[in-house]
């Protein structure tokens, strides 16, 4: 009975052992499986983004390409802008030649010319040992520009070294002076004398250039005042007087210059300029007709004249009809000449450097006080020559009677050393002996 027991006994814990083993086991191969599955789970949610983070991927990448659809039609806008605005300079362009061309044609019309003969000129270099020198006084006819006179005397000449002293409008004609070879240097110092003008001036009638020529704004028909009051209206515009330049001249602004902004249908807006008028006389009146002789300061436009001399009248403004300059400085009109059609015509016209300066005073220099002044140094003032001391500037005169230079005097020397007795001779300006063109009695 022992025996019996003892064996069910072994069988009963064989089978707890195997029972117990079997559901451990299982129990660690479900824990396995649960946390293979966690795992795969983790690693699923850190591969691929949730819902809500793909959907705020998608709305800041549509974000990005509206922004770059928005710079595009940005870029898009302001290149297309810019071609607009090429094609409408483009376009006043043309409409400017076009003007020019048949500005042209009606003055080869009233000329009866085939060609006005603006050719250009050579461009060969230049002898500088036969080049001429000198001042050339023209009495210019209506029509051409004063660059149509400078082309046309390069063009006789053969030398590109020409200026003038001071421009006059194609409507107008005259006394204009031309600087040729070094004497172009001079200009400054001609350009600022005074001129006299005669000016025939159409009252009542305004356009945009402020004469004739121009497009007609308005027109007065009458009545028309006395010649009392026309007098005493130009009486008021004596002396010094701001000036609005008129709307189509060389003025530059900006870089821009007055007459090219305006026929490109963008005018400047131009500001008051300080001019002198020394006289103003009326010469005759037939309505509506005034002409009158004025004697101002370079920078004064007649035509502005014409149109303040109307508004001034009450009668809405004025435009040049005709204009011819009589004088510049010492220079007046019985001294011009017609364009020559040669060299040597030219030639036998031009006027010496020094006396083109006639109005300056002059003084005479050795060769040691003249090398001194050329190096830059001031040299005392010549003693003989103290009495005329003024305030300058002076020729310098040197061999041969040449000009050589202008100086302005000074009371002190180059090192600061006061000298009130004697003064001393500072250099402006150096040109060096000029070629030897005709002198003038």
């Amino acid at each position: 009975m022992n025996r019996d027991y003892l064996d069910n006994a072994h069988l009963d814990r064989e089978y707890f052992e195997k029972n117990h083993s079997d559901k451990d086991h299982l129990i660690r191969q479900n824990l396995t499986e649960q946390d293979l599955a966690e795992q795969n789970l983790n690693q699923n949610e850190l591969s691929e983004p949730n819902v809500e983070e793909r959907n705020l991927s998608q709305k800041d990448l549509n974000e990005q390409n509206l922004v770059i659809q928005d710079l595009s039609w940005q870029d898009s806008v302001h290149n297309d802008a810019i071609q607009q605005e090429k094609a409408k300079e483009a376009e006043a362009r043309k409409n400017e030649y076009q003007k020019t061309l048949k500005r042209k044609n009606k003055l080869r019309k009233r000329l009866g010319r085939e060609s006005l003969d603006l050719k250009k000129p050579s461009r060969e270099t230049p002898n500088r040992e036969n080049e001429l020198s000198g001042l050339l006084l023209l009495d210019k006819e209506s029509g051409p520009t004063s660059h149509d006179l400078v082309d046309r005397v390069r063009r006789v000449t053969g030398q590109k070294s020409v200026g003038h002293t001071g421009t006059l409008d194609p409507l107008a004609t005259g006394l204009m002076g031309m600087l040729l070879g070094p004497s172009t240097k001079l200009e400054p110092w001609l350009v600022k004398m005074s001129k006299l003008y005669r000016a025939e001036i159409r009252l009542g009638l305004r356009t945009d250039t402020d004469d004739v020529t121009g497009k007609e704004i308005r027109a007065h028909l009458g009545p028309y005042p006395k010649a009392e009051e026309i007098e005493a209206a130009l009486e008021g515009m004596l002396g010094t007087v701001p000036q609005v330049p008129p709307a189509y001249s060389a003025i530059k602004v900006g870089g821009k210059t007055a007459h090219k902004a305006a026929r490109a249908g963008r005018p400047l807006e131009l500001d008051p300029r300080s001019v002198i008028a020394t006289e103003l006389k009326l010469i005759s009146w037939n309505e509506p007709f005034a002409v009158i002789e004025a004697q101002v300061s370079t920078g004064y436009y007649v035509r502005s004249l014409a149109r303040d001399l109307g508004e001034a009248l009450g009668l809405g403004g004025g435009a040049l009809s005709a204009l011819r300059r009589l004088k510049v400085g010492d220079f007046d009109l019985s001294m011009a000449i017609p364009m020559p059609d040669s060299r040597e015509g030219l030639k036998a016209a031009l006027i010496s450097p020094r006396d083109a300066l006639r109005h300056l005073p002059e003084v005479f220099l050795g060769p040691e006080e003249m090398t001194r002044l050329v190096s830059g140094a001031f040299v005392p003032f010549p003693a003989g020559d103290v009495d005329q001391l003024s305030e300058g500037p002076f020729k310098i005169i040197g061999h041969g009677g040449r000009l050589f230079a202008l100086a302005e005097p000074v009371r002190q020397d180059e090192s600061g050393s006061q000298s009130p007795q004697r003064p001393f001779l500072r250099p402006l300006r150096v040109f060096g002996p000029f070629p030897a063109p005709r002198q003038t009695s």
